[in-house]
């Protein structure tokens, strides 16, 4: 999570874990808030079915 704090420009937060972000730190989304930014989304149907969701991060290094 990034916010703008003026005098100071963009500072980044890791929630999870209590932390301001690092070089360790990857963005794998970006949004308006937490709808643009949801890994999965769509219709949630009640009754039987199975649902799977798998991720794959690559980096480069430009």
């Amino acid at each position: 999570m990034q916010v703008y704090i003026p005098e100071v420009g963009w500072k980044g937060f890791d929630p999870t874990n209590g932390v301001l972000t690092q070089t360790d730190h990857v963005r794998i989304a970006v949004g308006r808030n937490y709808i643009d930014a949801t890994p999965t989304s769509g219709t949630i149907y009640v009754g039987g079915g199975r649902e799977s969701l798998e991720v794959e991060v690559r980096l480069t290094r430009k």
